[in-house]
């Protein structure tokens, strides 16, 4: 029986993830294989045995959003049949190292899959929608993800990844892709923007009926809103989907919290966690009624940004009901002491990062003042290279700005000093295609200074006077210390975002291209000379700016 033959049927129980045995060794050693090529193949095994724990669960088993898990499990059946038909012969791998970091990868972004369908699984449903009405932008991650490392796995699998002008090609295909997949995704009428609308209708239907089941023939309710927990959901729900309106009884509800313990105290407000409606949130109350932050959040749908709940006003106090995170960025780096997170944990920090910042800004907004401490952030239990999940929040200073020549210019003296770009300290008034506006790339260059942060455990110009700091960054073309080991290409990104002349930097669509690919670099995907080429040459990739526009 061949060595593939026997370790198929050593791992034929779905999901299980076995230590190497004697039997595997001796296998591996009488066909003249060593311990990489079976751990490349068993990662690709975990790939497929993950994508069939997706399958397991009848669609009749998911409560939430069943249309967009039925079209991203009608992708994954694709990417499946993809990674069958490249299962290369144990014994040929060229780089089967590189082989098994291509399908780690991949197996992240499936299980990241199976965990949106296990929510949109959970009972109850009512309490799962509060944080499940919306998965729209969060699905849609997930298929640019999917089909990225699908391509990059094709390339390792194709033995190109050790570089050459074929490979250049095939990863600059990859990106054109995957600038295809985004605009077909986003089309109106597309079969994915028709799946999302057909959850939301299903949703509202569910929830009215749920308001009729708690009423009597003549239309009252059954029982005082008080003792109807479900009655005030449903009621909840509608108003944050479709905006119907309130009985002031339930408003009064909703108002309702209990207390668990102080978090911390910001610029704006004082920040606690609580429970409400039965859910673990993170409560923020200011000490004017100023809607702002509020205004902002509440119109962002993003799995990178911190989910807004619900707000309201008592005297000169505002409230408001966000997604609890556990802590922010800041504090993680601190307890790391220094120590560096692997390459690859540290760019994909940064991806999610551009990610929520390309969303913002595709939505006119903003953040103006990006920052670790803004920065929130969890552990991901399912992975053992310590990658994180990552969420902006603190609004407080955004705002939204268009591309009218009615616009403002940037209010001045915003954001944290050693984050914000120079020209927020000036009276210029930035351009970008000749209108006047909010400067959206004084966020890049904030967001270069955080990478900064992500990579060295150290605050921007922490040994620099901050007293004439910018007047210092314009005059001497000071910049934050990287590491002497920071790769070439995660360089160029950065030292793009720093650029003094605005107009110069990337946007956050240009930034999300150029960490992709240096993802791929730090785990051996690609050559180096591959990516120099790429984005050395006359900027090549940033000189054929995807248009990743909403």
């Amino acid at each position: 029986m061949a060595v593939t033959d026997q370790l198929n049927k050593l791992n034929r129980d779905v999901g299980t993830e076995k230590v190497l045995t004697t039997l595997e060794l001796d296998l591996a050693a009488t066909k003249g294989l060593n311990k990489s090529n079976i751990d490349a193949e068993r990662e690709r095994k975990k790939v497929l045995s993950t994508i069939e724990l997706v399958f397991a669960v009848r669609l009749d088993e998911i409560q939430l959003n069943k249309q967009m898990c039925r079209y991203l499990r009608k992708q994954l059946g694709k990417m499946r049949n993809a990674v069958e038909f490249l299962n290369e012969p144990l014994g040929t791998m060229l780089v089967p190292d590189i082989y098994r970091s291509a399908c780690e990868e991949l197996r992240l972004v499936v299980k990241r899959v199976e965990n949106l369908q296990q929510r949109c699984k959970t009972l109850p449903w009512l309490d799962a929608a509060i944080t499940l009405a919306n998965v729209k932008e969060e699905v849609l991650e997930l298929l640019l993800d999917l089909s990225w490392w699908t391509h990059m796995l094709k390339i390792v699998t194709n033995n190109s990844g050790m570089g050459g002008s074929g490979v250049t090609q095939k990863v600059e295909a990859a990106v054109m892709k995957l600038e295809a997949l985004f605009e077909k995704l986003r089309k109106e009428g597309s079969s994915f923007q028709k799946a999302s609308q057909a959850d939301k209708e299903y949703l509202v239907s569910r929830l009215q009926g749920v308001l009729e089941e708690k009423r009597t023939p003549n239309g009252e309710r059954s029982t005082p809103v008080t003792h109807n927990r479900e009655y005030i959901l449903a009621t909840y729900l509608l108003f944050r989907i479709k905006e119907d309106p309130i009985a002031p009884d339930v408003e009064t509800q909703l108002k309702h919290y209990g207390w668990v313990n102080h978090l911390g105290r910001g610029a704006n407000g004082e920040v606690s966690e609580v429970t409400w409606l039965n859910q673990n949130c993170a409560h923020k109350s200011f000490t004017t009624n100023d809607e702002k932050e509020v205004t902002l959040l509440k119109v962002c749908s993003h799995p990178h940004i911190v989910q807004y709940f619900w707000h309201w006003q008592e005297g000169r106090k505002s409230h408001m009901m966000m997604e609890l995170m556990p802590e922010n960025l800041s504090t993680h780096l601190n307890r790391r002491n220094g120590t560096p997170f692997p390459l690859h944990v540290a760019i994909d920090i940064m991806l999610q990062i551009a990610k929520a910042m390309q969303y913002l800004h595709s939505q006119k907004i903003v953040h103006r003042d990006l920052k670790p401490l803004n920065i929130l952030v969890k552990p991901l239990p399912e992975s053992s290279d310590g990658y994180i999940q990552v969420k902006l929040a603190d609004f407080g200073v955004s705002k939204f700005y268009n591309k009218t020549k009615t616009s403002s210019p940037q209010t001045h003296m915003v954001g944290t000093s050693v984050y914000a770009a120079p020209e927020v300290f000036t009276q210029e008034v930035v351009l970008d295609n000749n209108n006047p506006k909010f400067p959206s790339k004084a966020d890049v260059w904030s967001f270069a200074m955080v990478c900064s942060e992500i990579l060295t455990g150290e605050q921007p110009f922490i040994d620099q006077q901050r007293v004439g700091l910018h007047d210092q960054i314009k005059k001497s073309g000071i910049r934050p210390q990287l590491p002497n080991d920071c790769p070439y290409d995660l360089r160029f990104c950065i030292t793009q975002c720093w650029d003094l002349d605005p107009k110069r930097r990337p946007k956050f669509n240009d930034v999300y291209k150029m960490l992709n690919v240096a993802k791929a670099r730090s785990l051996g995907i690609l050559h180096f000379d591959t990516f120099k080429h790429l984005f050395s040459l006359n900027q090549h990739l940033l000189s054929k700016s995807l248009k990743f526009s909403r």
